[in-house]
């Protein structure tokens, strides 16, 4: 941010009423960060808060690809626009050469089209003070506005001009008391001046605040109404801002109680940030820094604690100091805290035999002598769980089984107990044999007996029970035992299984239409009692079907279950022939055939009216036939069908024929009265009428095509009297008479004729003027042979004018002016002379990275306002042509190269373009000379003096190029400051200047010699 000055110039015009302005204070950003607390003092909630809206331009959101739109001034909240289009200007983030918004995402552009003052109209309390800040920047250098507050119907007192170059915002704040009497408060933003000259671009301004002080609400709660000891209890702060001003550097500090505890970092939040957190063990004292807080604006804070000691109320204590945003002086606040029980939280106790011997193969009740109790739940026995349990009591040896029981707070207890299995004699041997059909089975293969101390006891193994039947497919049981010198007894249980041979299932009746596609294994499925579902290995082993020929085909499949078990099965497949049928209409009288198309197998086809079948006859190579139908189809009543056969007779499709009669044409016409020299016999018709001809003292005219329900007939000068017999007759489109009427003829007809001027399609006038002669008391335009209702009357003088608006939009079109009389009878009509709007321009060459971004040129014609193209993309900004035929475009940041294709397209007043003008691009052109530099003298700027385009210039030090950058001043010199550890020895430093244009383009450097 830019520093400003502490001195503030106020001033009113010279009519005003001087205002007092009251503890008003202006500063700096970088001084009031840097600022000490002056005072600190406890904040209550207003009776009143004053704040205006929208003070950061959010809204309405910029939606435009080219990061800025223009808004009518009641889009936009709060705000209001002196600009006498109403328009206020909003940019956002990511507009060419623009540094960031300040707060938020976007920002203002007071020279929005014009040189104006954007305002808000705050409801104020008389007394009252008010806290103020704006942060300002130029758009193309350095910009210059004022802030001014006052009554909205008084004077406005000027509080601080605003002055910013365009790459860093200005901050500016103050304070004011609302005056006596004053209960509205206009805060307003003022243009003075923008960097280049340009009304439409200038003044930026964000974060705007007019408020009362910020005042902080605290409350804190905890998410229950009691815990226990080792057991959690989030508290939660909510943070509010009830006050005006934005509360900046929130830091907040909370007194853990004795019987809580916290752990450091685990602060959480889901609507601001936490920062700068420190907990102090030793004084229990918990404090961190919170976001800035906008007016309305709430946060907050979970903080996780831990009960620790047991206590019927443990209640932490909390506050804040804070300050408004840009403002140095120290508020403090007290939060409303709450409190919370704690109570105690003891593990249960397991207890039973630790240690248990088992006989082999007995049942083990691993709950059997064990219990729980607990201090606070009770009797835990129920809730006992068996963690793990391996005792196997078919194997000996030694197993632990471990218990846990948990109570009501979580805590857990573990238990283990040690069991003791003791041996038995061991048979061993295949627990699941399969056995082939028919095969031979051993029931003592692969079994086997022993002891640990006997030894092998194989021979005495005993089969107490054998069921097994290897002709009989199915699942048997053989049960073994054998008993050792102590007595004890192990048995064993052996399955076996007789499996079965897979089974192939095909569908039944397969028949596919021919050239239809046919995957023979999407018919077949496979089962086995063992495998289960054996579709996936089902092979084809035979397929004679051609799915192109009509006939009879077989399919083999064979399939293997894991046994080694096959089965086969053969599927019998027809193809069979198809054929579509399709009939056109028929037309009784006219039609001696029926026609229509078909396709696939169709051979031959033949015709049914009304059940009665005719022959078939075979049908044609090209997919159409005719089927001779003379007098068999003669009412609409008869039911036609058309049969396709294929080659065998069968047949493959039908369609109903659609029958229709043609109709006789009707219609009927009338006439309107004619006035003898009018030219034209006009009236109406109705029916199949198509074309319509004039019949005068028995000769027929020329016939005229008939268009829509009215016609126009021109006669001329044939009707000369009333004793003239005038019919009006019509035909349909074969020439057949439909109807005629006679015309009732009418005389004495007006006098008068028009004299119109040229009219400019197009142009700025859209009047067609002109004079009139004899009984003509009305005109009326006729377009394209279509009259327009409203009339233009005739003036004392003769003269008259009429509005043709936007319905002539072509040199092709025809138009003529129509005179009548005060009955409304014509008179006379005159063809109108359109022209071509026209016009030329000439501009002066353009210099590209120069500092005048005007194009400036003179125009000829009707040009009204020209555009700018560049590179086939036209701007939407106009300049217009003032009186004297001049303009100035202006161009801004458009042409950044001299290989930029350029053009200005002139428009007249409808926006048409008659004109376009290629711009002559021309390169900027510079150089520069620069001083010796005393290394450690007393003169800390390196001068210099330029030439031609140079805009600014940057310092190179030992090939490192400086940040800071310093321009060209009036009488073409440069004064270039360098700090003092840039350059430090004349030996060993190497230093360039170089020179830019306006557009940033290197225009030359030079070595700067160092003394």
């Amino acid at each position: 941010m830019s520093e400003k000055n502490n001195t503030i110039n106020k001033c009113v015009s010279a009519t005003a009423t001087v205002l007092l302005i009251s503890s008003m204070i202006i500063s700096p950003l970088s001084e009031i960060n840097m600022e000490k607390v002056k005072a600190v003092s406890t904040q209550e909630a207003q009776t009143q808060v004053i704040a205006l809206e929208n003070g950061d331009f959010e809204d309405p959101v910029v939606t435009a690809k080219a990061h800025w739109d223009v808004f009518d001034e009641n889009s936009v909240p709060g705000w209001n626009t002196t600009a006498s289009d109403n328009l206020i200007e909003i940019q956002e983030n990511g507009l060419s050469k623009s540094s960031p918004s300040i707060s938020g995402n976007q920002w203002a552009e007071l020279n929005a089209n014009e040189v104006s003052a954007l305002y808000q109209d705050v409801p104020t309390t008389p007394g009252v003070k008010v806290r103020w800040q704006v942060y300002h920047k130029g758009r193309h250098g350095v910009d210059t506005a004022v802030v001014e507050f006052g009554s909205p119907d008084g004077l406005m007192v000027q509080q601080a001009e605003m002055a910013d170059d365009k790459d860093t915002w200005g901050l500016y704040t103050g304070e004011y008391t609302i005056p006596e009497g004053q209960t509205t408060t206009r805060f307003q933003f003022r243009s003075v001046s923008a960097a280049g000259g340009d009304p439409a671009a200038g003044n930026l301004l964000d974060n705007i605040q007019f408020a009362t002080q910020s005042v902080l609400n605290i409350e804190g709660s905890f998410a229950k109404d009691g815990t226990k000891v080792k057991q959690g209890a989030d508290y939660t702060l909510h943070v509010s801002n009830v006050g005006g001003m934005p509360a900046d550097n929130n830091t907040i500090s909370v007194q853990i109680p004795a019987e809580l505890n916290y752990t450091a970092g685990s602060l959480s939040s889901a609507n601001t940030t936490i920062s700068n957190e420190n907990y102090d063990a030793v004084t229990r004292t918990l404090t961190f820094k919170i976001d800035v807080l906008k007016k309305d604006a709430t946060a907050d804070i979970t903080i996780p604690m831990t009960g620790t000691t047991v206590t019927d109320a443990a209640k932490p204590s909390t506050s804040a100091t804070y300050n408004d945003q840009n403002f140095s002086d120290t508020y403090t606040a007290a939060a409303t805290d709450d409190a919370i029980a704690v109570t105690s939280n003891e593990p249960p106790a397991i207890t039973g035999e630790t240690q248990t011997v088992v006989q082999p193969n007995t049942i083990f009740d691993p709950i059997l002598t064990m219990a729980a109790t607990d201090k606070e739940d009770g009797d835990l026995t129920n809730i006992i769980v068996v963690v793990s349990n391996p005792v196997d009591t078919s194997k000996s040896g030694m197993y632990d089984v471990t218990y846990e029981v948990t109570d009501s707070d979580g805590n857990q207890a573990t238990f283990t107990r040690h069991v003791i299995v003791a041996e038995a004699p061991v048979i061993t041997g295949e627990a699941q044999t399969n056995v082939n059909p028919n095969s031979v089975f051993d029931p003592m293969s692969t079994m086997q007996a022993v002891d640990k101390e006997d030894g092998n006891l194989t021979d005495k193994l005993v089969i107490v029970s054998n069921n097994v039947n290897t002709s009989q497919p199915g699942t048997y049981e053989i049960a073994y035992k054998v008993t050792d010198s102590d007595g004890n007894t192990s048995t064993f249980q052996r399955t076996v299984t007789v499996t079965e041979i897979p089974v192939i299932t095909t569908e039944d009746n397969v028949q596919i239409d021919r050239g239809t596609a046919f995957h023979p294994l999407d018919y077949v499925k496979a089962n086995d009692k063992e495998d289960g579902d054996l579709t996936s290995q089902v092979k084809v082993t035979s397929n004679t079907v051609e799915i192109n020929q009509a006939g009879t085909y077989h399919v083999t499949y064979e399939v293997t279950d894991s046994d080694g078990n096959k089965a086969t099965k053969t599927m019998q497949v027809k193809v069979a022939t198809v054929g579509t049928i399709k009939t056109n209409t028929f037309t009784i009288t006219k039609d001696g055939y029926v026609t229509g198309t078909f396709a696939g197998d169709v051979a031959r086809i033949a015709m049914i009216v009304d059940g009665q079948v005719y022959g078939k006859i075979p049908v044609p190579t090209d997919d159409t036939y005719k089927y001779y139908a003379g007098s068999k189809i003669s009412s609409l009543s008869n039911h036609v069908e058309m049969v396709a056969y294929d080659t065998a007779g069968k047949e493959l499709d039908r369609s109903d024929v659609t029958i229709q009669e043609v109709p006789p044409t009707v219609g009927d016409i009338t006439a309107t009265e004619y006035m003898i020299g009018s030219s034209y016999i006009t009236g109406s018709y109705t029916g199949d009428v198509a074309r319509i001809s004039i019949s005068i003292n028995g000769d027929e005219l020329q016939q005229i095509p008939a268009s829509g329900s009215r016609y126009r007939y021109y006669v001329g000068s044939r009707v000369t009297s009333l004793d003239d017999k005038v019919e009006v007759i019509a035909y349909d489109a074969k020439g057949k008479e439909l109807s005629r009427t006679n015309v009732s003829l009418e005389q004495d007809l007006p006098v008068g004729s028009i004299i119109s001027n040229d009219y400019l399609v197009d142009g700025a006038d859209k009047y067609i003027r002109g004079t009139v002669t004899g009984d003509i008391t009305h005109v009326k335009l006729e377009l394209n042979g279509t009259i327009m209702a409203s009339p233009a009357f005739i003036q004392e003088d003769n003269s008259f004018q009429y509005y043709v608006g936007s319905h002539i939009t072509s040199l092709d079109d025809n138009v003529v002016l129509v005179g009548y009389d005060s009955k409304g009878i014509e008179v006379s009509r005159t063809m109108i002379n359109l022209k071509e709007t026209q016009g030329t321009i000439a501009t002066q060459d353009y210099l590209v990275g120069g500092a005048d971004k005007y194009i400036r040129g003179t125009t000829t014609g009707d040009i009204t306002h020209v555009k700018l193209e560049v590179n086939g993309t036209v701007m939407t900004s106009p300049a217009l042509i003032q009186e004297n035929n001049t303009f100035q475009y202006y161009t801004g940041s458009h042409i950044t190269s001299t290989e930029d294709n350029a053009v200005l397209i002139g428009y007249n007043a409808q926006g048409k373009e008659i004109s376009r003008k290629t711009i002559s691009l021309i390169a900027t052109q510079g150089t520069i000379a620069v001083e010796d530099y005393v290394v450690g003298g007393a003169d800390k700027y390196i001068h210099g003096t330029s030439t031609g385009d140079v805009y600014r210039l940057k310092l190179i030090v030992n090939g490192e190029t400086l940040s800071s950058k310093t321009y060209v001043q009036s009488g073409d010199i440069f004064n270039y400051y360098v700090a003092s550890n840039e350059i430090t020895s004349a030996e060993n430093d190497k230093v360039e200047m170089v020179a830019y244009d306006n557009m940033g383009n290197e225009l030359d450097r030079s070595i700067v010699n160092l003394r």
